[in-house]
């Protein structure tokens, strides 16, 4: 028994050829007769292709923009950055790091494996409303060194219930990159739960004094 495959009208012109030379060859060794399987596989063309990739990248791009999955389109901190948003972190000395909309979680998994290497035990929290960029933090954290002190919650960082996670008495660092209209809503959840929270917000500043302002492509501020 033989399989023969193709996948273009060229291809099954050579394919019934073949078939017929090799009846031809098994018949003149007396090997008896020959059953043959043609397996036939469709290849679309290019311009198909090209077009299923075009509406695949449309519905990845709405998982980034629809407010009804998420409130805050997906803009990641530079990573040119990140040297002085890790050291703004770092100089809370926190127990627990929260990521409010940690995106794709560089931030975040940065910081935890420089916490790793400092033999730190701080648990790190993603707070993520968008599907897509929850399974990215799911994948990332899977190969993390310091994956046992990561923690990803899908949630609305605007509703978020930090009490649920974190104690009174625990040093709490919160790392927030969003747009200066959303800023103050977010920061007003967390303070109302844990009013001692460290804040590091990149970029935009709180309405109030900062303890350190580090400077890079943009400046990072730490309350």
């Amino acid at each position: 028994m033989l399989k023969l495959f193709c996948s273009t009208a060229k291809g099954r012109q050579q394919l019934i050829a073949r078939r017929a030379r090799v009846a031809e060859l098994v018949d003149a060794h007396g090997l008896g007769p020959c059953v043959f399987i043609d397996v036939w596989v469709q290849v679309p063309p290019l311009a198909h292709m090209f077009y299923l990739f075009l509406f695949f990248l449309f519905i990845s791009l709405l998982f980034f923009i629809l407010p009804s999955l998420s409130s805050v389109p997906y803009f990641p901190s530079n990573h040119k950055d990140a040297e002085p948003i890790i050291d703004s972190l770092a100089s809370t000395k926190p127990h627990i790091m929260v990521d409010l909309g940690a995106g794709d979680g560089w931030v975040l998994f940065k910081a935890a494996t420089q916490m790793k290497e400092q033999s730190l035990s701080t648990r790190f929290i993603a707070v993520e409303i968008n599907p897509l960029l929850c399974a990215i933090l799911y994948v990332r954290r899977l190969f993390h060194p310091n994956r046992k002190n990561i923690q990803i919650i899908r949630t609305d960082l605007f509703t978020f219930h930090i009490g649920q996670y974190v104690s009174q008495k625990e040093n709490v660092c919160i790392y927030v990159y969003i747009s200066p209209w959303m800023l103050k809503q977010a920061i007003q959840n967390i303070r109302s739960q844990i009013p001692k929270a460290r804040i590091v917000s990149y970029m935009y500043p709180l309405n109030e004094k900062a303890k350190r302002v580090a400077v890079g492509i943009h400046k990072t501020y730490t309350y």
